[in-house]
């Protein structure tokens, strides 16, 4: 079985009329790139939902919490004022900045 899209499969006469119109290179490249998406693109999504999860654990490990529900009983007054420079250091000493970069760079893609 192969990963062509079936009008590459049957050849050109059973292509549409608009599909015929487009460039052979254009056509593959596409097919490459949805072929990698269908590939990866779930992988990818785990990535940014980890990178999310994770995200929020550190910041409440840096509070002595370990899940969300523990913020529902604590008053801000409560918790230990961490500056934002202490919780900067703390994003580049585990990656979190460089995670949250790439995937403001992939939205960006997706959204232009």
């Amino acid at each position: 079985m192969t990963n062509l899209p079936a009008w590459r499969v049957r050849g050109v006469a059973a292509m549409r009329d608009l599909a015929a119109m487009v460039p052979v290179d254009v056509a593959d490249q596409l097919a490459a790139a949805v072929a990698t998406l269908e590939r990866l693109g779930p992988e990818v999504r785990a990535a940014l939902d980890t990178l999310q999860r994770t995200t929020t654990l550190a910041w409440l490990a840096t509070l002595g919490l370990h899940r969300p529900e523990d913020l529902l009983d604590k008053r801000a007054g409560d918790l230990p004022g961490h500056s934002d420079a202490e919780w900067a250091a703390c994003e580049a000493a585990l990656g979190i900045d460089r995670g949250w970069d790439l995937a403001d760079q992939l939205r960006d893609a997706i959204d232009e």
